[in-house]
This record gives structure tokens, C-alpha cells and sequence, in this order.
């Protein structure tokens, strides 16, 4: 009984806190808006292309037929499904330097955003930033921030630009974004000072929300704790019933 009760508990407040990190989400994407209209109004609106201030590009998959590009691999590279971390910090998969060599791949640099360019679902036109040096696949496009960019301002923008970002992939084949429209996609340049004011306040809001999901991971690995003591037979869901 206690176990079940204590369970009961916890997955109430992992629904509480989802709720609470959806909400964060929400006030984030409205405070975004308004932070980017008036510091655009403040820079005279001088809006250009985002080719023209950033170096865009992405990547390919070497064969996976070749083990010399894979075995043992030491260099991270990404797929696209990375770009549900957001703030990515940590690859899984790993190339050689002979890959890197013969591949037409390139070492992004810490502070690159990248899209991903193709996608079921959700995936198409969402934006990360990358905190490690990397590599990644042809379904990503990669945003190297000229020196009039803060990197963690285009970051923000280009994730706030999500539906915008989804439209140009209409009518397309795949309905895929490609770099060609990235290039062209139009951006707003605030003085430097102002991207580092709106950068300060979107990341303490993701902070938070990355505090509250670690909170859920914790909440659900006690949840299937408490799953495993009554399934292995230890706790009985009723009193006095040998399981």
C-alpha cells in the first residue's frame, strides 16, 4: 500500500512538473516575440538575409559500408534526431579522422546553430546550438554566425522562426528545407549589445525548464524503481496476498 501510494505521488507530480515546463515554454515563446519586435524597431528594422551575415552549409553520412570511416571513431557526428536536444553538449555517434579527410565533412565550430532540414513530424525547421565541435549529416543545415551575430542570439531567433522556417519546406519535394532557403531566409541585426540582452533573458528561461526536466528524468527513474519492487513480487499491491 505504501509503495502504491507513494507511486500515486510521484506520477502526479511528474504530471505537474510537464505541465509547469509547458508552461515556462509558452511565457519563453511570448516574451521571445516581444523582445525581438522591439529590439528590431530599436536596430530601424534593417533586415537582411541570413546568408549575407552567416556562412551556411551541412554535411553527409559517410558509407556505412566503409569501417575505416566509423571504427573506432574519436570525432563526434550528428543525426538529425540531435536537434531534440536543443542545447547539444554530447554526440553518441562517432566518425574517424579518415572520414572527416574523405567525406566532404567539416568540424563545426562551438557555437554553430544548425536546422534540420528534413524530418517526420515535428523535426523539420527546429533549431540547436551546438556546444561541441561536430560533424553532422546532410539533413542538417549548419548556421556559422558572421561577426555581427551573437551565436546564442541566432540560436534563439532561428528557434523562435520554427513555423516560419516549416512554411519555406511547402510544396517542396519531402516538403524539405534546403540551404538554399536558410541563405535567404531574412534575419534582423540589433546592435550586438541588444542580441546579448535578448540572449541573457531566453537563456535563463531555458535554464529553468532544463532544471524541471531533469527533475521529471529523476521523478521517472523512481517511478520505474517503484514499478520493478511491486512487479518483482517483494511488494504486494494487496496487503496480505503472497505474490
Amino acid at each position: 500500500e505504501k509503495v502504491v501510494g507513494i507511486l500515486k505521488c510521484v506520477e502526479e507530480l511528474s504530471e505537474l512538473l510537464n505541465k509547469l515546463i509547458s508552461q515556462i515554454k509558452t511565457v519563453k515563446f511570448l516574451i521571445a516575440q516581444r523582445l525581438f519586435k522591439s529590439h528590431v524597431a530599436k536596430s530601424n528594422k534593417e533586415i537582411v538575409p541570413l546568408g549575407s551575415v552567416a556562412k551556411v552549409g551541412n554535411g553527409t553520412t559517410p558509407s556505412k559500408k566503409v569501417n575505416a570511416y566509423w571504427e573506432n571513431g574519436t570525432i563526434p557526428w550528428l543525426p538529425t534526431g540531435k536537434v531534440n536536444d536543443k542545447i547539444i553538449t554530447q554526440a553518441n555517434i562517432f566518425i574517424t579522422e579518415e572520414a572527416l579527410k574523405k567525406c566532404s565533412l567539416s568540424l563545426l565550430p562551438i557555437g554553430t546553430t544548425l536546422v534540420a532540414m528534413i524530418g517526420q513530424g515535428k523535426t523539420r525547421g527546429m533549431a540547436a546550438f551546438l556546444q561541441i565541435e561536430s560533424c553532422i549529416n546532410q539533413n542538417f543545415a549548419s548556421i556559422i554566425p558572421g561577426p555581427r551575430l551573437v551565436p546564442k542570439f541566432l540560436y534563439h531567433y532561428l528557434d523562435l522562426q520554427y513555423e516560419a522556417l516549416r512554411g519555406t519546406g511547402r510544396g517542396s519535394n519531402q516538403d524539405a528545407i534546403n540551404c538554399g532557403i536558410i541563405k535567404e531566409f531574412p534575419i534582423a541585426i540589433p546592435p550586438l549589445e541588444n542580441q546579448n540582452t535578448i540572449v541573457k533573458v531566453l537563456d535563463s528561461f531555458d535554464e529553468k525548464i532544463s532544471i524541471e526536466e531533469k527533475c521529471v528524468k529523476g521523478i521517472e527513474s523512481l517511478k520505474n524503481a517503484l514499478l520493478n519492487e511491486l512487479l518483482s513480487g517483494r511488494t504486494s499491491v494487496f496487503p496480505g496476498v503472497v505474490v
